[in-house]
């Protein structure tokens, strides 16, 4: 049928990609989620009504798919922002010195560093 002719791959696929796709729009703008929801809702309702297995089956199987490519997703995005804005604070932190340093700033600053 025209439905399964990609066979498991097309049924990993779409629900990995909306994963992927509410982890990227959640980390870009919170109130996503509440954009997505019954996005979500609605993909996993008429594609469990596809299929010839059971309906909390398949609902079950494509929300863990959603929820690996979602957390993996989010893992590299929280990952990426520590790194970089720890980087931030080290260099924010040596600028601070050398302004005191130079007398620039206020010397209080240093209790801070």
């Amino acid at each position: 049928t025209a439905n399964n002719r990609h066979g498991p791959v097309n049924n990993f696929v779409a629900p990995f990609t909306i994963g992927i796709s509410c982890a990227v729009g959640i980390f870009v703008r919170f109130t996503f989620a509440f954009y997505a929801f019954p996005a979500v809702l609605s993909f996993l309702w008429v594609r469990s009504k596809k299929t010839h297995r059971h309906i909390i089956v398949n609902v079950v199987v494509d929300g863990m798919l959603m929820l690996c490519a979602f957390g993996i997703t989010a893992s590299m995005f929280i990952y990426i922002d520590t790194e970089y804005y720890s980087q931030q604070r080290e260099f924010d932190n040596m600028e601070m010195r050398r302004l005191v340093q130079r007398g620039e700033i206020n010397g209080d600053v240093k209790e801070n560093l």
